[in-house]
């Protein structure tokens, strides 16, 4: 039973408003944080509302959900920020699928793919509900149908299905008509609203979202049945395997890792001397097959948790012989991580630090965690909680990429390996302002004057490019208001290096020499536009 379906209207239709008007046309900022904690107050409401209750476990999810909403506004470093952003949406769905029993905690991977196809079709499907008349409802509600908003909530419906359909209607009239057209253009210009095509189209993605924001509150707070328990050590489905043919698979697998483990001793782990006979160089070596090394980990987890969802274990020893197989594979892929990451660690240092390079090192590290915790959950015999262990291993990732701080990282780096015929200048202006901070303290305290006019004139460029730069409140960060306030204090140092405007993009000078303040062939303009 709804008990308020009209506040299902209001708050779902703030929550669609609040997207336009946070992100039309505006760079996501601190505007991300303020939708999510919009969406989050607006189901507080609704539960409270409903006489709603939810489960501890639900807080848990609010909790890393604000935390991931906030790197949006904390770094600025794309990778970070987008997967941050994606993993909050996913959390989001989550918490819309488990709020009243927290069974998240115990889903398994088919239980995830099944609660959000669920969440899916009643975005789609439950908003219907709240235009259907209830007998029983009337009844029990009877009081309540006397007071204003009840007798109004017909009315809002109404309003509600006609507004699109004339402003549809009203379009086509209006090209068709020159007067009729003049006319709809002075009316609106009453409300200071122009008659265009594009604000058609916004209000009329507001109203589908608010429609699907309506299917998911009802979904959340309102399911049309209670879901079961989850069984986290139930398999999926029946296994369908034979043990000879899971045993082959896995023996085969972990004989090949065997062999080429046995060659990275002999050559990769065993340095220089070893890999020289060969005809490489050691960088020549460890340049060859990180993507490949790193797809074989991925691959064997796969095939990993596919075999033990399709295999027939019935017998004991067959169960001991899977766990026993399983735990040597898991073993030498971790060993085959090492080797990656070794070669990730020797590539950049010979060839310098990219985003993608860090943003490598930290998933590394976290699927060695994940690895660990299947080895864990197989001798326990807890396989099932392999979604749990990585739903906490892409928290876990997302976390450490907004701590490390991508770009800075990759500032101190690239200059504490290279000289500054090495140093990719260009690069480094295509990082954002959560590299600032180690520009500036690299510049204080740089012991060679080249390097420190070269980080001069990097800064010069940021300051001028963020006094010039009009952004709109919704693209507000910290990394960008931390940097401001660390240029000021640089005081009146980096007027050595001054910067002028030049066809559409700012320059900065020292001692005759001439950059471009952006990678050369962008453009920048200082509108902000």
């Amino acid at each position: 039973m709804i008990r308020h379906p009209w506040r299902f209207f209001i708050v779902s239709l703030l929550a669609a408003w609040a997207v336009d008007f946070l992100f039309w046309e505006k760079p996501v900022g601190i505007s991300f944080l303020i939708w999510v904690a919009i969406l989050l107050l607006g189901a507080v409401f609704l539960m409270h509302s409903e006489g709603v209750q939810f489960a501890w476990q639900s807080f848990v999810l609010i909790g890393a959900i604000l935390l991931l909403a906030a790197v949006g506004f904390l770094r600025q470093e794309p990778f970070t920020r987008g997967f941050c952003i994606l993993l909050t949406i996913g959390l989001i769905w989550l918490l819309a699928s488990t709020l009243q029993n927290g069974f998240w905690v115990r889903f398994r991977i088919i239980d995830y793919i099944s609660a959000g196809f669920q969440a899916a079709v009643a975005a789609l499907v439950r908003p219907l509900d709240l235009f259907k008349r209830d007998a029983t409802v009337e009844e029990a509600d009877a009081v309540q149908r006397k007071k204003a908003p009840r007798k109004l909530l017909p009315y809002l419906r109404g309003l509600l299905l006609a507004l699109p359909i004339l402003f549809v209607l009203g379009g086509l009239l209006a090209s068709a008509d020159p007067i009729f057209s003049g006319w709809m253009e002075n009316l609106f210009s009453l409300f200071h609203v122009e008659w265009q095509g594009e604000y058609l189209f916004r209000l009329v993605y507001i109203l589908v979202l608010a429609y699907l924001f309506i299917g998911i509150y009802l979904f959340a707070l309102k399911p049309k049945r209670s879901m079961d328990r989850p069984d986290p050590d139930k398999s999926m489905i029946k296994g369908f395997l034979g043990w000879p043919e899971t045993a082959v698979v896995l023996a085969s697998t972990n004989i090949l890792f065997a062999v080429f483990l046995a060659v990275q001793f002999r050559y990769f782990f065993g340095g220089n001397a070893n890999i020289n006979e060969t005809g490489f160089t050691y960088a020549e070596y460890a340049r060859r097959g990180f993507n490949e090394l790193l797809a074989v980990a991925v691959l064997s987890l796969l095939m990993y948790l596919g075999l033990s969802v399709v295999s027939n274990l019935a017998s004991k020893n067959s169960r001991a012989g899977f766990t026993g197989l399983s735990f040597l594979l898991v073993v030498q892929v971790m060993v085959i991580l090492v080797s990656a990451f070794q070669r990730l660690l020797m590539y950049e240092e010979a060839y310098g630090f990219t985003r993608l390079r860090m943003v490598s090192h930290v998933f590394i590290l976290w699927l060695g965690v994940l690895l660990a915790a299947v080895l864990i959950l197989e001798i326990l015999k807890r396989r099932g909680w392999f979604a749990l262990a990585a739903l906490i291993s892409m928290f876990g990732f997302a976390v450490s990429l907004a701590v490390v701080n991508v770009d800075g990282q990759i500032v101190r780096r690239n200059i504490a390996r290279s000289s500054l015929d090495e140093l990719d200048t260009e690069y480094l202006k295509e990082l954002s302002s959560d590299a600032l901070p180690a520009m500036a303290d690299l510049y204080e305290n740089a012991g060679d004057p080249k390097i420190r006019d070269l980080l001069g004139m990097q800064l010069a460029c940021r300051k001028r490019i963020l006094e010039e730069t009009a952004i709109p409140w919704q693209a507000y960060t910290w990394s960008d208001t931390h940097a401001g306030r660390i240029l000021s204090g640089l005081g009146d140092s980096l007027t050595l290096y001054p910067t002028s405007e030049r066809n559409g993009e700012w320059v900065v000078e020292k001692n005759g020499e001439q950059q471009y303040c952006s990678p050369q062939g962008s453009y920048f303009d200082s509108t902000g536009d």
